[in-house]
């Protein structure tokens, strides 16, 4: 398979594992594949990223129009989505480092990429905005809309049930326990 291999590229390791998974025939699901290699793969923050995919200019341009409905006039921005400029027309984006990923609930009145560039931006510098798990929504507490408080009921009143219940029942444990017992 792969021998005795010293790997320092990521990128390469995974090409040889699936060259070697072809050559054997093995056929794993995607989640499978992934457990295996980051199961044996490191962790190393001078490596270089992996690479998810190239997009060509005209791709990047239907992925955000179609997520976000819009595509900045000049390409400056695109790296604030993940995708970064590899030469000419062509884009790369990488795979997201899964112990790295963050979320960011953004007030419905600000625009997302203006959130991201004020508040995420300064603290993190090669963050970026994942289109496939952006959500736009919000979030309704039923509680805090909804629900209409009773007061909780006197000790006083309290107190008088238990006594009352405690008349109704005066006879009950000794027919209980005497239940039991031959005549």
């Amino acid at each position: 398979m792969m021998g005795d291999e010293i790997y320092n590229d990521f990128n390469q390791f995974k090409t040889d594992v699936d060259k070697a998974l072809k050559q054997l025939a093995i056929k794993l699901a995607a989640s499978t594949k992934t457990q295996i290699l980051n199961a044996i793969s490191w962790r190393d923050e001078n490596a270089c990223p992996v690479v998810k995919k190239v997009h060509t200019l005209e791709q990047v341009a239907t992925l955000l129009s179609d997520t976000l409905n819009h595509l900045e006039d000049d390409n400056g921005h695109l790296e604030d989505y993940g995708f970064w400029r590899l030469k000419g027309s062509q884009f790369t984006e990488y795979e997201p480092d899964s112990e790295l990923r963050d979320t960011e609930n953004v007030p419905l009145s600000e625009d997302i990429h203006q959130y991201f560039i004020d508040e995420v931006r300064p603290h993190v510098a090669d963050a970026w905005i994942a289109l496939d798990k952006t959500q736009l929504g919000c979030e309704i507490s039923f509680n805090k809309y909804f629900y209409q408080h009773k007061p909780l009921r006197s000790l006083e009143a309290v107190t008088e049930d238990i006594l009352r219940l405690e008349k109704e029942t005066e006879g009950l444990l000794k027919k209980l326990v005497s239940f039991g017992e031959q005549p």
